[in-house]
Formats: C-alpha cells, structure tokens, sequence
C-alpha cells in the first residue's frame, strides 16, 4: 500500500452521470494531464492504486473529474488547486489533502496562499481539524524546504 494513500477512502460519486461519464477523456491535457498537475510527481502511482481498487475508478476519475470538472475555463487551476485542498481538509481527507499539497507545490503555488487558506478554515471547520489540516501541509512543506 502506499504511504500516505489508503484505497478504502477512494469514494468517487458521480451523480446523473448517464453516457457523460464514459466518455473518452484520454487527452494527455485534459485527464491524465490534469491529475498529474494535481497530485504532483506521486499521480501515476495513486491511479494505479486507485485502479487496483477497480479499474473503472480510474478511468471515472480522469474521465469525469480531471476530464469535466477541472477542465472548465471559469476558474484558473490555481484556484481549482486550492478549493480542493481547502475542500478535503474541510472533510478530513488528510490523505489525499497530502497528495494534493505535493501536486500544489510542485505546480508553483505559493505556500504562503495554502497556509493562509488552510489556517483560515480553523474558523470554519474548528480548531482540532484546521490544525489537523496545518500539520500536514507542514509535513509535506519540509519535504521541499525553504525555496518553496
């Protein structure tokens, strides 16, 4: 299994998807392209644990999330960065809150931006989760050191 990523926390909905959610997003800047600048350097080997899970789940999570919902052009995906960090902190999907830390900071975004977010939810989501939250960006803010 890997560090950091625990298959039984993979919950994928997709709601009215009909014939959408099988589409063909296999375009290296829509799908996988996207994942990989969302989950950082780590993106081949969680959508080969997402896969060993079930092998559809992978091929909803590009198709419909990195293919639909990530590709839109209203919003930069600076910000779609960040709602879904402060959106998995939110729900205490520390796990995958990592991957997504790693993929931000490797993408070039401030971390100044993802502290601030992240200690801003502590008036949202309460003390014991935003600190919570705050731990783990710590941990995965010194793996790249001062330069970020």
């Amino acid at each position: 299994m890997l560090r950091g990523f625990c298959p039984a926390n993979v919950i994928i909905v997709i709601m009215n998807s009909g014939e959408e959610a099988y589409r063909d997003h296999s375009s290296e800047e829509t799908s996988g392209g996207l994942r990989a600048r969302a989950q950082g350097a780590r993106s081949p080997e969680l959508g080969a644990a997402l896969s060993a899970v079930d092998p559809d789940l992978l091929r909803w999570a590009d198709g419909f999330i990195f293919g639909d919902v990530w590709t839109g052009d209203a919003i930069s995906f600076e910000d779609r960065m960040m709602v879904a960090i402060v959106s998995l902190a939110s729900c205490g999907q520390l796990a995958q809150l990592r991957n997504y830390l790693h993929g931000a900071l490797q993408a070039g975004i401030d971390p100044v931006r993802i502290q601030e977010s992240l200690k801003m939810l502590v008036v949202y989501i309460g003390f014991p989760a935003g600190i919570a939250a705050l731990g783990v960006f710590q941990d995965v803010r010194a793996k790249y050191g001062s330069s970020r």
